[in-house]
């Protein structure tokens, strides 16, 4: 039985609805981390978010979300009140099977990307339905999108074969008409390659300068590239992680069916953003402990944080120039989305 990747299964389980609280902390800092995260803002009572999994900056500041359970698709603004909310299950126009990336365009476009069909939805920047597009290449798993500034797409993740694109490379870069135009950066190393679809690739974001930042799913390393593809510096950081890619399923037949399991212990790296001074902050997480690692401009390693703060499950999305984050956490067993400074 094929299943997803296991950084897929982590996101889905932190599933959250979120709601309106007077006040949200960012929980204890620690003091050797040196990076401080200021709460701003709550985030809307009326967005009824069943399983969150994709988040992505709007170019005014706003966060748009995908909604795996509602297969619905959600702009809030920059204060945190809902904007627009969009979409419904189904497979017409403006509706989702399995909607897994959100992508925000720098011409306010919303790209999604339907993992259930799988397809490109594009909506205009109020959320109306516009079109349905596929991309050239097929893919098997699709780590992330992000949205270029003149119009390209990228894309991180396991290519099929036979479709054009290297099937050796990570990344992906699609022109403003969604076709396929080069492929570059390393996959992960593992033995046995036939797991790769169910790995993945690593983590895609857009760093200060419009640069491309790819964080390997193992080993534990950060490369940055121009869009053309050209190698701006790497990370290659000594943290330990525990286990490898060819660690981390098992399969068992009974019965003339196969399943596949995800054994806890395995470490996986997190998507790195490059924050506005040049430093980049990254992470790994093992079951359910996450880390949060800083590294300079020039890849030094600066500091780790043993546990997210309090309330923290991951983080949604960076904004690079108003120096935000967005974080899906819980409060008091209450799922929320924070929105903090970073310092």
């Amino acid at each position: 039985m094929r299943t997803h990747c296991l950084h897929i299964h982590r996101t889905v389980a932190h599933v959250l609805t979120l709601l309106t609280i007077a006040t949200v902390g960012a929980g204890a800092q620690d003091d050797a981390f040196p990076l401080r995260f200021t709460p701003r803002t709550v985030i809307g009572a009326d967005a009824f978010l069943e399983r969150p999994i994709g988040a992505a900056i709007a170019p005014d500041g706003g966060l748009i979300i995908s909604d795996l359970g509602s297969k619905k698709i959600l702009k809030f603004r920059g204060d945190g009140t809902l904007q627009w909310r969009v979409g419904g299950a189904g497979s017409g126009p403006g509706e989702y099977i399995a909607p897994s990336r959100v992508v925000a365009m720098f011409d306010g476009t919303v790209l999604v990307y339907d993992v259930g069909r799988p397809q490109l939805t594009r909506l205009n920047a109020d959320g109306a339905y516009r079109d349905m597009v596929e991309l050239n290449v097929g893919f098997l798993i699709v780590d992330n999108i992000v949205g270029l500034s003149g119009g390209e797409v990228a894309v991180s993740g396991i290519a099929k074969a036979g479709a054009g694109a290297d099937t050796a490379a990570a990344i992906h870069v699609f022109d403003a008409n969604l076709r396929h135009v080069r492929s570059f950066g390393p996959l992960p190393i593992m033995k046995n390659p036939s797991l790769m679809p169910y790995w993945g690739a690593g983590g895609l974001s857009v760093g200060p300068s419009g640069e491309l930042v790819f964080t390997r799913r193992h080993p534990y390393e950060i490369y940055r590239y121009t869009v053309d593809g050209r190698l701006l510096s790497t990370v290659r950081s000594t943290l330990p992680l525990s286990g490898s890619p060819d660690d981390a399923f098992a399969t068992r037949t009974s019965g003339g069916t196969t399943t596949m399991s995800a054994p806890i212990g395995i470490t996986l790296t997190r998507k790195a953003y490059v924050l506005a001074d040049g430093r980049v902050l990254s992470g790994r997480i093992t079951g359910t402990t996450g880390t949060l690692d800083l590294f300079s401009a020039s890849g030094a390693e600066l500091a780790t944080r043993q546990g997210l703060p309090e309330g923290w499950l991951q983080i949604a999305a960076y904004d690079p120039l108003r120096g935000m984050i967005w974080v899906f956490g819980e409060v008091n067993d209450v799922p929320v989305l924070l929105r903090l400074a970073v310092q």
